[in-house]
């Protein structure tokens, strides 16, 4: 293994050890009280999308190198970013959190079993050169990783320089995600396939993983019965994959030239899944916003979510009622 391989593997830790702080376990214990939306969310990401992702690039014809990849999306558990979105456009938050916390440690054993399914049955990897010592070790990482955020977390609150410590972690794992990206994007930029140069299935196909996420987690959750803040949370959860994630593993499982131009997929995935997601939340929010400033059951300050509950814009995502304190 070459110095630019343990950097990558490196900033992976950094990464998943930054992830790690962001799991909530609580919540994720909370949230099964009543499960219907984790789990919808956990069969739409490892269940569904990887199976997807290798039938799309299949359809549109992609390389070897280029199905690997976006398989390697498909895989993957979400992010932070699609906690990030689902608060912009007021969806169920409590309900994201959750399931990037289950996604998280269902990631522990379904993305090396969904890559090898995949990737390696499927004879994917016959026509490109992988290491798979580095899958397995971008695997173990990833649990280490994540345990070890999770224990810094833990061990924070019983201890006076914990906030600290927590801080102080969590800015080392987003530089290590950072670096993770910045690194891609320059291999990328000058290898044979940069991002402004892609062939069109390229775009294509990670459009088409997107859309696909958004209606598989939305359309399932709508026919299970849950409220549109939650179905939202799901369909932005099953279409905002750790696409960084998938980089590092690339650049650690790839030979140089071929990480490079591999590095284009999630780099379009990310660009398509920010833009399409921010872009239907500002639609589901302004309609959101609409019906309650219509509703006669709503006052100024409140957005009615299932009435008569009424809960305060101002404690959103706390859940605290305002009953008592206006007209429902």
């Amino acid at each position: 293994m070459d110095a630019l391989n343990v950097i990558n593997l490196f900033m992976l830790f950094l990464l998943m050890l930054g992830l790690g702080l962001a799991v909530n376990v609580e919540k994720f214990i909370e949230n099964f009280a009543k499960p219907k939306g984790v789990t919808i969310g956990v069969i739409c990401q490892f269940v569904l999308m990887p199976p997807a992702a290798y039938l799309i690039s299949g359809l549109i014809g992609l390389d070897s190198l280029y199905r690997i990849a976006l398989v390697l999306i498909g895989c993957c558990p979400g992010g932070a970013m699609s906690n990030i979105i689902c608060f912009l456009v007021r969806a169920d938050l409590d309900l994201s959190v959750a399931m990037t916390t289950a996604s998280s440690f269902c990631a522990i054993f379904m993305m090396p079993l969904n890559v090898y399914l995949y990737v390696t049955v499927t004879g994917l990897s016959d026509d490109v050169d992988l290491d798979y010592f580095g899958i397995v070790s971008s695997a173990l990482l990833v649990v280490a990783g994540l345990g070890g955020g999770i224990y810094i977390k833990k061990w924070a609150g019983t201890s006076e320089k914990g906030p600290t410590v927590v801080k102080w972690v969590g800015k080392i794992g987003a530089l290590g995600g950072l670096g993770v990206f910045l690194s891609g994007v320059v291999a990328n930029a000058g290898s044979d396939t940069p991002i402004w140069g892609a062939e069109a299935g390229i775009y294509g196909s990670a459009a088409f993983q997107v859309f696909l996420g958004i209606a598989m987690g939305f359309g399932i959750s709508c026919l299970s019965g849950l409220r549109k803040p939650s179905c939202v949370a799901v369909s932005i959860e099953t279409s905002v994959q750790n696409a960084v994630l998938a980089m590092a593993i690339i650049a650690i499982s790839f030979n140089e030239d071929d990480a490079a131009e591999a590095a284009v997929v999630p780099m379009c995935y990310m660009m398509f899944s920010t833009w399409t997601n921010v872009s239907n939340g500002i639609v589901f929010l302004h309609k959101l916003l609409m019906k309650s400033s219509t509703s006669t059951q709503s006052c100024p300050s409140c957005i009615v979510l299932t009435p008569p509950l009424c809960v305060c814009s101002l404690h959103r995502f706390c859940g605290v009622s305002c009953r008592g304190r206006c007209s429902v």
